[in-house]
């Protein structure tokens, strides 16, 4: 996994959840063009299986928590952006 992506608060989710990991059968292979830089260099790991083959993480089954902070990280994020931009 490429340096970048291990300060992304969607990528420690994901890695935190290693135990809960499914493997997605009908995998998403097109691209996708409305994520953020972030968002897209992960959905890049995934489609392309850099992480492991078919990575499915189901929403249901992380903690609550984890969910929240992230949201929160996202969000702060978001209005640094718009502070600098």
């Amino acid at each position: 996994m490429r340096g970048n992506l291990r300060d992304c608060p969607f990528t420690k989710i994901l890695m935190a959840h290693e135990t809960l990991w499914g493997e997605e059968s009908d995998q998403v292979v097109h691209d996708l063009h409305r994520l953020t830089a972030a968002e897209q260099a992960l959905f890049d790991e995934l489609r392309d299986n850099r992480i492991r083959k078919g990575v499915r993480l189901e929403q249901e089954r992380m903690g609550f928590q984890w969910v929240k902070a992230a949201l929160g990280a996202a969000s702060e994020h978001q209005q640094a952006k718009a502070l600098i931009g």
